[in-house]
């Protein structure tokens, strides 16, 4: 995709569906083993609807996203607020909007129209 100013924001597109086993992968990777990522009884026992991805994890996947998206572009920086729990096997939804020349806000919802994650990205020529 080619870099464009003034473009709007775009149509919603599918996300990335987290799997259980890029949770176990990057919990071992990572070495964060913290049972709310990774074993489904504890996410529910603390009043969640299963075990949900690490952050990190995430970040990284919008990365590659963007850096997917706007080759002529390095990614310079990310602000990221995370609004809810990203849960495993959740089917979400990609969408960016150019708020200015070379950033990008974006934003992670879910299937149910459930604000998941907004960032703001600063690109740069390559």
């Amino acid at each position: 995709m080619n870099w464009m100013l003034g473009m709007n924001k775009m149509e919603q597109e599918p996300f990335e569906k987290i799997t259980q086993t890029q949770l176990m992968e990057y919990a071992q990777i990572s070495g964060d083993l913290n049972p709310i990522h990774i074993d489904e009884g504890v996410a529910k026992e603390l009043g969640y609807q299963t075990n949900f991805a690490h952050g990190m994890l995430i970040l990284g996947l919008i990365t590659r996203w963007v850096q997917d998206r706007y080759k002529s572009y390095q990614l310079s920086s990310i602000n990221t607020r995370f609004i809810s729990p990203i849960y495993k096997e959740e089917s979400l939804y990609y969408s960016e909007s150019i708020k200015e020349s070379e950033v990008l806000d974006v934003e992670i919802i879910s299937e149910k129209n459930i604000r998941k994650l907004i960032a703001t990205v600063n690109l740069s020529k390559r």
